[in-house]
């Protein structure tokens, strides 16, 4: 990958990546029933950044993210399956018909379409923060987001948790480890 792959959007560096085998999907293509993922956007720092190029190692944060797809989305379903459950458990004024039942975390992909990936500037021990941007069918207004360092979930919750900078900067800054449940 290098700077011939990004376009300047007039807000973001952006480009596109397929989604990694295994179900899940696109939000283009859950919502059109394509078998096929969809391309979605890849955006790096999608806060706190200036229009001038990609630096070498910007490029190379983008680079392990795509490399690693496979593996942070699979760490990712079961912190989503736990949310899911949470928001059923507690439906708070939601339409109990968006929150079929679902037995198993592999069942989510078929609920929740990606829409973006967001590749943070912030890193940690060599690691960036990368956000999920998706819809869903149980808040369309605000869809679902989360962010993640490495294989752990930081946060989950609308769909602006993936590119909030401020969640990664205050996420960096801890020395503790919490268990990620308790930032849901």
């Amino acid at each position: 990958m290098d700077m011939s792959a990004f376009v300047w959007d007039e807000f973001f560096w952006r480009t596109t990546v397929r989604l990694p085998p295994g179900g899940w999907a696109s939000a283009d293509a859950r919502t059109d029933g394509s078998p096929v993922p969809e391309p979605v956007s890849l955006y790096y720092a999608p806060e706190g950044r200036s229009d001038h190029p990609l630096d070498e190692s910007e490029i190379a944060s983008v680079a392990w993210t795509v490399a690693n797809l496979p593996r942070l989305m699979d760490s990712l379903l079961p912190g989503l399956f736990a949310y899911y459950q949470a928001i059923c458990a507690a439906p708070d004024g939601l339409d109990p018909d968006d929150l079929p039942a679902l037995d198993q975390a592999e069942e989510l992909k078929s609920l929740i379409g990606i829409e973006s990936i967001h590749v943070h500037r912030i890193s940690k021990d060599g690691k960036p923060y990368v956000g999920f941007e998706g819809t869903c069918r149980w808040d369309e207004e605000h869809g679902v987001g989360a962010l993640m360092h490495d294989t752990r979930i930081v946060k989950i919750g609308g769909g602006d948790t993936a590119v909030l900078l401020w969640i990664a900067e205050e996420d960096s800054e801890r020395t503790d480890e919490v268990d990620a449940a308790t930032r849901l």
